[in-house]
């Protein structure tokens, strides 16, 4: 994921617009990252591969909020899977953790996110998949990002239990959270396929319900 450089002069929004239609609609203002002859208005035409109906007002939220800007210039790739490193960048840049001087992990060094691997580790969102590896390549599990989510954004208990396949899961507790908190309706009726992997299209779905206000 890379940052968008937006026009400052404006803040990105078209004046012309209330407010509310500004947010939803005109939030764009700039050329694409890596593509000074391709100038955009509008954050629904930021991407070139979005899916028609599943998951487009998701990734537009997430490109509006200044979280996303794809994964090559015009493209989201919202079929993808979700990296652990990727799952730093999106968490880092929603919640504007702050810096860290910490070095946690040993496999992450020079590999895009490490910034925001050690913020997620200095902040308790993350301990690695072991005490001294973060495993930035390898894909997000929809049980992994339950816990990801359940801790990033302090999600409360409940004693519910939603799901009828995650009763071995070590990621429980935070995936009933997450449907009590109704960021997650599962994968189908009684089941959260807690082993599955998570698509990037999906993640933003999931982001937008836990943080739009």
């Amino acid at each position: 994921d890379q940052f968008l450089l937006v026009n400052e002069a404006v803040g990105g929004v078209d004046i012309d617009f209330d407010a509310h239609t500004a947010r939803a609609t005109i939030m764009a203002d700039g050329y694409r990252t890596g593509q000074t002859a391709s100038y955009v208005t509008s954050w629904a035409n930021y991407f070139d591969d979005l899916p028609l109906t599943t998951f487009r007002p998701d990734i537009v939220w997430l490109a509006e909020q200044r979280i996303t800007t794809g994964c090559a210039p015009g493209r989201y790739g919202p079929s993808s899977n979700v990296t652990r490193a990727q799952m730093a960048l999106f968490l880092d840049r929603a919640l504007d953790l702050p810096p860290t001087s910490k070095n946690f992990f040993s496999d992450d060094n020079g590999v895009t996110g490490e910034a925001s691997i050690n913020r997620l580790a200095a902040s308790g969102i993350t301990g690695g998949c072991t005490p001294t590896r973060y495993c930035p390549t390898s894909s997000v599990t929809r049980g992994q990002m339950a816990a990801f989510l359940d801790r990033a954004l302090d999600l409360p208990s409940t004693t519910m239990d939603f799901f009828s396949d995650d009763e071995t899961s070590t990621f429980e507790s935070s995936i009933n959270r997450l449907a009590a908190a109704k960021i997650t309706g599962g994968c189908a009726t009684k089941r959260y396929c807690p082993t599955a992997t998570v698509t990037r299209g999906q993640m933003a779905a999931f982001l937008r319900r836990g943080l739009d206000d």
